[in-house]
């Protein structure tokens, strides 16, 4: 994850990093208590397993939005051991977090009618 806040010129601390070496709940749990503490800005966890067969993914977010309530976003290990559109994929964690802790990742500017009170709409297909 570095590096790719280095390939963004991104300023920011190196990340912390602190493997944990279990399919287990409760090691994640303690590990997280352990490291986590109100300076904290955000986590991202690189979970092991695919998408829908990730078991701690659910346990993991009620714990990190209830018991230790820190910004988080999963990343699946199979997501990132592919290989392919690594630097999309950094981009896009790092999109997700920026407004999880309160900036504001997309802009607009200088449409018609903004005088007036608007809403803009997105839809992405796929």
């Amino acid at each position: 994850m570095g590096k790719c806040l280095e390939q963004i010129n991104y300023s920011a601390q190196q990340p912390r990093e602190f493997p944990i070496r279990s399919n287990r709940f409760q090691d994640w749990e303690r590990t997280l208590k352990d490291n986590l503490n109100p300076s904290v800005r955000c986590v991202v966890l690189l979970l092991p397993g695919a998408k829908g067969k990730a078991p701690l993914y659910d346990d993991l977010k009620k714990l990190l939005l209830k018991d230790i309530p820190v910004p988080s976003q999963v990343v699946l290990a199979n997501t990132i051991s592919r290989g392919k559109n690594v630097r999309s994929i950094c981009s896009k964690i790092l999109i997700q977090m920026c407004a999880k802790i309160g900036g504001e990742p997309w802009a607009i500017e200088k449409l018609p009618y903004f005088d007036l009170p608007s809403m803009v709409c997105g839809l992405d297909i796929y």
